[in-house]
């Protein structure tokens, strides 16, 4: 799968990189929503992860464009986040993402997670 991961964290993006190509994923990294969105479109992605909250434009900002994009609405999108409390899956998944993943992770959750979306 081409994978995007769209956050800000450099030891984040490392972690999920070394994990995703590990499993024989292609990664592409994006830094805020803007590139997120910007290599959505330009790429044949087959499955968004993405922080919530990006420096920049936030994963919420630019989830909103996703899906309002005709190229980009039926990409998968996994949220990453720090915000694991009681009730934060359902409040994020009715923004728009397809799944949530709380941080910290372990890979195979991560890989768990990717799976459901695997063609």
């Amino acid at each position: 799968m081409k994978i995007l991961i769209g956050e800000d964290r450099d030891e984040i993006i490392l972690l999920v990189r070394e994990i995703l190509e590990s499993h024989g994923h292609e990664v592409i990294e994006a830094h805020d929503g803007a590139e997120v969105i910007a290599f959505a479109k330009g790429f044949k992605i087959d499955l968004i992860l993405m922080d919530i909250m990006m420096k920049g434009m936030s994963g919420v900002e630019a989830i909103d464009k996703l899906r309002k994009n005709l190229h980009t609405k039926y990409i998968p999108i996994i949220a990453l986040t720090a915000r694991a409390q009681a009730g934060e899956r359902e409040e994020i998944l009715k923004l728009g993402f397809d799944d949530y993943l709380a941080k910290p992770f372990m890979s195979e959750d991560l890989i768990f997670h990717i799976n459901k979306f695997k063609k």
